[in-house]
């Protein structure tokens, strides 16, 4: 029988948990047992590397407001509160945050941390944009501390009266859970690989996406940025990776037709580091961000951004040393310094460097989770 405590981790969706947390599940594993809570029937084969270890309970949870769906996640998430003892909660995302924290108040957990990374209400307009704004501010009330992943994010929240400075906190320079520098790492061998395998010139130049298909993440910009870019520079290719989640329809009538062979769409992949290492320059034009992850995790790689001037983007680019930065939803503007990027092969490798010098100081998932798993300890004790 183990003495150790209970820690529920709360998460709405497996690929939350599998890309952000798996590390640090690892790292929490040698204080706590493990109890990992979230909507199996959605991509229920992703954390089948924990399974073996860790107990992980269907909770139903869904992304969308749904009334009747949300109270029964409620419900279930109250039952198993009640018989497993848990002393920390820790949640991610905003829906499980809001019925995670609210559920583990009532039923007196001692431990509630919800850790912000990025509002979803930041480019919602009217009733939704309040009533999600009360959301947020509902969860930092009800959580006894809360972690915000990027220190722009966190004044961008105090500045909105979401949340106060004195009970939240970001753990060192930012991020959920910093970088696996050793596997996020520059590799020729796997960028000729993969090149092979996209039928992309070795000597092209490389803009890559990887997230979700969202119009917040501002993939329509992108393409359309791309298309200035391919009408000036020959020898370019723009790789596309991530789900489809929004549906977005009729991408080709977004591009010329005689762009369709040098861009590629990747649905999913669990090695999204392969592509990082295999491109040439990293393309976040998003409008909302709470960090970016994948900008930190392609910098590892060597590889320098250019993102949207947004906070979260703002702490994970170095504006002119590790990337660049652009207006939000201004083709123009990241089609221009797309362009320069590709043309100044000196600029795009110094930036490179850069990027991967400054995620090893200040990103190493080691360090960051350490000071994580010795934050939430300091919670407890």
């Amino acid at each position: 029988m183990s003495n150790k405590e209970t820690m529920a981790i709360i998460a709405t969706s497996p690929l939350a948990i599998k890309f952000f947390l798996e590390f640090i599940i690892s790292e929490f594993e040698k204080k706590y047992s493990i109890i990992i809570m979230t909507n199996t029937s959605d991509n229920h084969d992703i954390l089948r590397t924990l399974t073996s270890r860790i107990k992980i309970i269907d909770i139903k949870i869904k992304r969308e407001i749904n009334l009747i769906s949300d109270i029964r996640t409620a419900f279930i998430l109250m039952k198993h509160l009640s018989t497993e003892n848990i002393s920390v909660v820790y949640s991610i995302t905003p829906k499980a945050g809001f019925i995670g924290i609210l559920v583990s108040k009532i039923m007196k957990v001692p431990v509630r941390i919800h850790n912000f990374t990025g509002q979803v209400w930041k480019t919602k307009k009217g009733l939704i944009k309040h009533v999600l704004k009360s959301i947020d501010r509902l969860i930092y009330l009800l959580s006894t501390r809360v972690i915000v992943d990027s220190h722009s994010q966190r004044e961008f929240l105090i500045n909105n009266n979401i949340i106060k400075r004195q009970k939240s906190i970001v753990i060192g320079d930012g991020s959920i859970s910093g970088v696996d520098i050793d596997l996020f790492s520059p590799n020729q061998h796997v960028k000729q690989e993969i090149r092979e395998q996209l039928k992309t010139k070795s000597d092209a130049i490389v803009f890559l996406y990887i997230g979700r298909l969202s119009l917040e993440k501002g993939i329509i910009e992108l393409i359309k940025a791309y298309s200035r870019v391919a009408d000036k520079i020959n020898n370019t290719s723009l790789w596309i990776v991530g789900p489809n989640e929004t549906k977005i329809n009729n991408f080709q009538q977004l591009y010329d037709i005689k762009y369709k062979d040098s861009i590629h769409f990747i649905p999913y992949t669990p090695t999204p580091e392969r592509y990082m290492m295999a491109a040439d320059i990293c393309c976040l034009p998003s409008h909302r961000e709470g960090f970016g992850s994948v900008i930190i995790e392609s910098a590892s790689c060597g590889v320098p951004a250019i993102g949207t001037k947004i906070y979260g983007l703002t702490d994970a680019i170095v504006h002119g040393v590790t990337g660049l930065l652009v207006e939000v939803k201004n083709i123009e503007d990241l089609s221009d310094n797309m362009i320069l990027l590709a043309e100044n092969s000196y600029l795009r490798k110094k930036m490179g460097k850069a990027a991967r010098r400054r995620v090893v100081k200040s990103f190493d998932q080691r360090i960051v989770v350490k000071k994580l798993v010795d934050f939430i300890d300091k919670e407890l004790r």
